[in-house]
């Protein structure tokens, strides 16, 4: 049988596209910490800077949820979930490209926590 989008109703298409923003969410919020442990030892970061790398994450994400309240009841749920999911792609892919330079990829992260965050606030 072959697969038919077309036959899944709105509410299925949503449930399905959300779950699988959620499940891109929880794989990126899962890759640095695995990562960090090689790219130490390539770029030879102290546990200093390993800290402000991990935590940039937590900066953005704390700041999502004033954010995301505002821009929800502003934009509406749709369109601050495309944001959020843009948001934490575009972090995603910039993130070994700017590995070797500490303030772009400390703001990477903040961007990466800040595109969850709105992206969990939607969802939840």
């Amino acid at each position: 049988m072959k697969f038919q989008w077309r036959s899944f109703g709105y509410k299925s298409k949503v449930v399905l596209l959300c779950s699988v923003a959620n499940f891109v969410n929880a794989a990126d919020r899962v890759l640095m910490p695995l990562a960090i442990v090689p790219m130490t030892r390539e770029f030879k970061w102290s546990l200093y800077w390993q800290g402000w790398i991990l935590s940039a994450f937590a900066f953005g994400y704390f700041t999502s949820q004033i954010i995301g309240a505002n821009a929800v009841n502003k934009y509406g749920g749709r369109r601050v979930l495309c944001f959020a999911v843009l948001l934490w792609s575009l972090s995603t892919i910039i993130t070994p490209l700017v590995a070797a330079y500490l303030p772009a990829l400390i703001c990477t992260r903040v961007v990466l926590g800040l595109g969850e965050g709105l992206g969990k606030f939607v969802m939840n």
